[in-house]
């Protein structure tokens, strides 16, 4: 490891304020210490989906990512790659804002209870020709 890297991790680990603000304080669009601005920006839409970032936060890290030249196929790899370590309400609560971004609403799946209230019938008679098994009766 370089020396200034291992440095750098040593001043966070003790969180000097110095090495803080070297980190925080920072142009959120252009490249940090050796990673590309494009890496940078996907690195910062995980984050924020791990964290539970605000719907505006996931949508303007999703078109920093694109400005700084992902694809939608690598926004998409993130949320996929977050899957297994963020969970799936994590996931789903992001998923939707991030679709937002790349411009796809996203229509919601029916579940298998929309789908039975779909067919249910309320009705007042047996003459009904619906099927009976979905049909809830006032008798």
């Amino acid at each position: 490891m370089r020396p200034e890297h291992r440095d750098l991790l040593r001043r966070l680990a003790i969180n000097d304020v110095g090495a803080l603000e070297r980190v925080l304080i920072t142009d959120l669009t252009g490249p940090t210490v050796e990673v590309d601005a494009k890496t940078a920006a996907l690195v910062r839409l995980a984050g924020l989906v791990a964290l539970g970032g605000a719907s505006a936060s996931l949508q303007w890290s999703v078109a920093d990512a694109l400005a700084a030249g992902a694809t939608e196929g690598e926004v998409v790899g993130v949320m996929v790659a977050l899957a297994p370590l963020v969970g799936v309400v994590r996931l789903s609560s992001a998923v939707t804002e991030v679709a937002a971004a790349l411009g796809c609403e996203l229509e919601q799946p029916a579940t298998d209870r929309d789908r039975m209230w779909a067919r249910t019938s309320y009705t007042s008679g047996r003459d009904s020709t619906e099927d009976p098994r979905w049909t809830i009766s006032s008798d």
